[in-house]
């Protein structure tokens, strides 16, 4: 290859790599502070809204982010290939102690791969207080879990030590009438409507049957969906079919109701 020839596709390569890093920095902000993952959307915008940009969701920015991270390491990788033999100079110039030289070529690489393909061998790790409070994950045993290492479990004398003072703390308090509970659980179950009914996009229609105790089927049924898309999160299939989340808790609640 010419020297200007090869002068050119390195300025070229140079270009590319330096607009690439500014765009996998712009979307690692937009996942990260615009399109905001669930439990912070729901604080922000209410339950079942979906953030879309471009039509597309977190998820679907989060692969285009992956794609234009490889996009710059093959870059970076044929940048490299380019400057070969400057870099073996510089490198043999700053290291002159051969076995000191290739140790630290081993380690650099070796480090580098697992940084890089490490992750997909980790297992994840969940707190008790993240399995017990979000709605989502009560509803995912056995599911997500089975591969999670779970941090701080609660031990169960701790758990009868807390029924136990609640219990105690109960009975301290001044007895209501019969009557007057009667009527109140009335106007509990009076109040009681299809938006209590706890569903939510990052949801599939797997997760709301075993919740629920419905059929699949009766489930896709009800907002003209494919039962094959029962895996699908709802808000995928929302933006996909056009249905509305209200309609399948109405149909929940007519279901359950009985």
């Amino acid at each position: 290859m010419k020297s200007s020839n090869k002068s050119i596709i390195n300025l070229i390569i140079d270009i590319i790599l330096f607009f690439l890093m500014f765009v996998i920095t712009g979307i690692g902000f937009l996942i990260k502070y615009i399109l905001v993952p669930g439990f912070k959307r729901n604080e922000l915008y209410g339950k079942d809204v979906e953030l879309y940009f471009w039509g597309l969701d977190r998820h679907y920015w989060g692969t285009i982010h992956l794609t234009f991270a490889f996009m710059f390491l093959f870059l970076l990788l044929i940048h490299i290939i380019l400057h070969w033999n400057m870099i073996q100079c510089i490198y043999k110039r700053m290291i002159p102690h051969k076995t000191l030289r290739i140790s630290l070529a081993i380690f650099l690489i070796v480090t580098s791969a697992i940084i890089g393909i490490g992750p997909l061998f980790i297992k994840p790790v969940l707190s008790n207080a993240v399995v017990h409070h979000h709605p989502y994950n009560r509803n995912k045993k056995g599911k997500y879990l089975d591969n999670a290492v779970i941090m701080n479990p609660l031990p169960t004398s701790s758990n009868d030590l807390i029924r136990e003072n609640i219990n105690g703390n109960q009975s301290k308090k001044k007895r209501i009438p019969h009557n007057q509970t009667k009527n109140r659980l009335a106007g509990q179950h009076k109040n009681h409507s299809y938006k209590d009914i706890e569903i939510y996009g990052s949801m599939s229609l797997s997760d709301v049957s075993k919740k629920y105790g419905l059929s699949v089927t009766e489930l896709a049924t009800a907002i003209n969906v494919p039962k094959e898309s029962a895996h699908e999160r709802l808000g995928r299939l929302k933006k996909q079919y056009r249905f509305q989340m209200n309609s399948l808790r109405r149909f929940i609640y007519s279901q359950t109701k009985r």
